[in-house]
């Protein structure tokens, strides 16, 4: 069964309203689930203190992404595509793969980046960048991805111990975030 579409947007829709993650002490992330139950994706939001400008500066330099974001070894953009190399280390074993996804943004706003082929498949990513009270921003990132494309060794992690299918996407999200977060509290 394929995945709805990631939607992020300033309705709402699949994202996360802004008084819930005000409200919250840290990130706060929601788990999206198909009609039979299994997850597919994720979405999640956090305060970043740092106004919209800064945080959109750090979304949309995406050559520094491979240093921002554990998985993520290295980026190539050629027009409307990115290619994106991921890279996970297990013990000694080194594990690639990648994929090529269309890219599309709006100015401090939003960038996507939507599966066009590679692993893993039917990969939809967004952040979006909003003003929260004060000189700070919300961020809201959304993942979706089939984890059974992810190899020999994530499938078997997967197969033996389902409880972790359940994580992996939060796990991407809270990621995604945490890097956003770090990124804007450094100065330069």
């Amino acid at each position: 069964m394929a995945a709805p579409p990631l939607v992020l947007d300033e309705s709402g829709a699949r994202a996360l309203p802004l008084s819930i993650v005000a409200a919250a002490p840290g990130p706060i992330v929601c788990a999206l689930f198909n009609a039979d139950g299994r997850p597919y994706g994720a979405v999640g939001g956090r305060i970043i203190d740092a106004p919209v400008s800064r945080v959109w500066k750090l979304v949309a330099d995406l050559d520094l992404m491979p240093r921002r974001i554990p998985l993520v070894h290295s980026v190539a953009i050629d027009g409307d595509r990115a290619t994106i190399q991921l890279r996970l280390k297990v013990a000694v074993l080194t594990f690639k793969f990648g994929f090529t996804a269309r890219l599309t943004s709006e100015p401090e706003r939003f960038i996507r980046f939507q599966y066009l082929s590679g692993d893993p498949r039917d990969l939809d990513l967004r952040f979006d960048v909003a003003p929260a009270q004060g000189d700070r921003s919300i961020v809201h990132a959304g993942i979706v991805f089939d984890p059974d494309s992810l190899g020999w060794l994530a499938s078997y992690f997967l197969r033996h111990h389902p409880e972790i299918r359940h994580g992996v996407h939060p796990g991407s999200v809270l990621t995604i975030l945490d890097a956003i977060r770090a990124a804007a509290s450094t100065r330069g």
